[in-house]
């Protein structure tokens, strides 16, 4: 039987050229009459080879991805997240191959929304298609290095911001934003603001150790401090350590108001706003269109991490969780519940019974490592990409099915929530 198109597959047995054994590509066509298959290389080069020239790609670890999500004392829900953990199949529906990328290929990510949700949908419907875009320009697998990689992730998260300010002109919300990008054995953290990714890390002693892959922007710490301070920002101090983002000139506008208010004079203005996040996309008020420099930064840090079998799993997860959980605590629950979705749903249920008051989402990626796993398709939550359609609403971003008890496309992966 042909092997199937869209199989990745490493070169090997070619006498002839022998520096081409060991190299990987995708099978594109297969010639029946000829029982010979196209194999079009991750350096741009188009073959056609024997079917025992041929391997399937056998990847080091399996992804199961789940999530879980709830609304806490918010009037709304403005938590979103996206789970596309076959991004390869995702990209090469959407006509934007990155095959040409170490695989696996998967992305997470968890976007908070604050003051509205109109920011953290955008970002959760576009995210992925601007950073596919990117990744899927350059051909030569080579040619993206790490820096590259990096960069790709900065500047999407930037441009989107730009987008998002351009297209939706009235809109005050904005969104914080933790992405992970999975990119063959390497993993990548991007994040602005203050949702977390947390690494589960197997110490020699068997236990699971929480390793910080973001560190939150707040205006507490200095170096924000010190960026606000020098495009013109504040950062004022609340008491009880409380630190916020505001104008320069907050606490004397404050103070007017406060005066004008016991001289009888009334409300002479609303106070103005003061953020709890140092970085985020939206937030208009505080961006260069409106002051002429972004005092909340759009621009992500990002870290990369290059995996190995001691990492168990990774965490992405919205504030309401972190103000009430520390990192340990969170991985010690995680790791008491075996079933990735029930993990996650008892997640955010412990942090909601600490009295957290904001919403609260959770993104869990266990990595399963094995030999047994040759197909990109098998990827997607340990299962086959073939599921069973549901006739219900169609994906956002490939136009396939959705199924409604997974809010997954039966098609691209793609879970958004």
């Amino acid at each position: 039987m042909a092997r199937a198109v869209g199989t990745r597959v490493v070169l090997h047995g070619l006498q002839a050229k022998p520096e081409l054994n060991g190299k990987t590509g995708l099978c594109t066509a297969y010639a029946a009459d000829k029982g010979r298959y196209t194999i079009q290389t991750d350096d741009g080069s188009e073959l056609s080879l024997k079917a025992e020239n041929l391997s399937p790609v056998r990847y080091p670890f399996r992804i199961a991805a789940e999530s879980s999500a709830l609304q806490g004392c918010r009037e709304t829900q403005e938590d979103r997240h996206v789970k596309v953990p076959d991004l390869t199949k995702a990209a090469r529906l959407l006509k934007m191959s990155i095959d040409h990328l170490p695989q696996p290929c998967a992305l997470f990510g968890v976007y908070d929304g604050h003051c509205g949700q109109q920011c953290s949908d955008y970002i959760a419907k576009t995210f992925h298609m601007k950073l596919l875009k990117k990744l899927s320009a350059e051909k030569n697998g080579s040619a993206w290095t790490d820096e590259r990689i990096e960069e790709a992730l900065r500047t999407a998260a930037e441009e989107l911001d730009t987008d998002f300010l351009l297209r939706y002109r009235t809109a005050k919300d904005g969104s914080t934003l933790v992405v992970v990008l999975v990119i063959g054995q390497k993993l990548f953290t991007a994040w602005a603001g203050d949702s977390r990714c947390v690494l589960g890390q197997e110490k020699i002693t068997g236990e699971t150790e929480a390793i910080a892959l973001s560190l939150d922007h707040r205006p507490a710490n200095e170096d924000e401090q010190k960026r606000i301070a020098d495009v013109g920002g504040e950062v004022v101090a609340l008491g009880d350590g409380i630190f916020r983002v505001a104008m320069g000139g907050y606490a004397q506008r404050v103070l007017e108001i406060k005066r004008a208010e016991q001289q009888g004079l009334g409300c002479i203005g609303k106070d103005p706003v003061a953020m709890a996040v140092s970085r985020s996309l939206g937030d208009r008020d505080f961006k260069k269109v409106t002051r002429g420099a972004d005092i909340i930064s759009a621009t992500p840090e990002v870290k990369r991490l290059d995996l190995d079998q001691s990492h168990r799993f990774v965490v992405l997860m919205s504030d309401g969780i972190t103000d009430v959980m520390m990192n340990q605590e969170v991985v010690n629950l995680l790791e008491t519940v075996s079933d990735p979705k029930a993990a996650c749903v008892t997640l955010v249920q412990e942090a909601l019974a600490r009295g957290t008051g904001d919403n609260v989402t959770a993104v869990l990626v266990r990595l399963e490592w094995n030999d047994d796993f040759d197909q990109p398709g098998a990827l997607i939550n340990g299962g086959d990409a073939k599921r069973p359609k549901v006739e219900t609403k169609l994906c956002d971003i490939c136009g396939g099915v959705v199924n409604n008890k997974t809010n997954a496309c039966t098609e691209c992966g793609v879970e958004m929530g």
